[in-house]
């Protein structure tokens, strides 16, 4: 059959990947809105708040990161398969797990790579950086909570890309320093784009 017209049954049970191969951003965007909002640095203070927000991370990547489809494909996948830039910006402003690997092994930012959809694994990149510090933010005072045997610290982070893996990022991707302060079993973060 016509291979720009997927077989759209496959996708049925899942909104994202449905609105992904049909082309309808307005569906993914209302998809996308009806989630919880993922907790962003700084504002996941406490062990408590850590978990709620960890939940609301989970049922977020329930909806944009599933792989029950053919190919074992997150919707962001499909849209980079699809060459569909709109899908992919909307998914990863969203949070989707860029690292997923499909049943080949690839995950979405190699797929992008390799099929030299640039726009698509530009937009990836852009985002991954801010979603990686995200999460470590939710997750990291659950660790701190158990720490308050542990002195009061300050630490700071530097991000580099390694230009290696993706050669022409190392470019778009400025290098992030992330400020981190610890005291009792209040946690705090700061980013500054260097």
């Amino acid at each position: 059959g016509d291979k720009s017209m997927e077989d759209l049954t496959k996708y049925a049970h899942s909104p994202a990947h449905l609105a992904v191969a049909r082309r309808d951003h307005a569906a993914l965007r209302r998809t996308v809105t009806a989630l919880p909002r993922l907790a962003k640095a700084g504002e996941v203070n406490n062990e408590a708040e850590s978990l709620a927000a960890e939940l609301r991370a989970d049922e977020v990547s329930s909806v944009i990161d599933r792989r029950d489809v053919p190919g074992r494909e997150t919707p962001l996948h499909l849209a980079v398969r699809l060459r569909d830039h709109v899908s992919a910006e909307i998914l990863m402003a969203a949070g989707a797990d860029w690292s997923l690997q499909n049943e080949h092994g690839w995950s979405a930012l190699q797929e992008a790579v390799c099929t030299r959809e640039e726009a698509i694994a530009m937009i990836i990149a852009r985002h991954y950086q801010p979603l990686a510090w995200a999460k470590w933010c939710r997750r990291l005072p659950r660790i701190v909570a158990s720490a308050n045997r542990i002195r009061d610290f300050y630490m700071e982070i530097t991000f580099h890309f390694e230009s290696s893996v993706i050669p022409f990022i190392g470019r778009i991707a400025p290098s992030d320093t992330y400020r981190i302060w610890k005291r009792g079993s209040n946690l705090r973060a700061d980013m500054t784009l260097a």
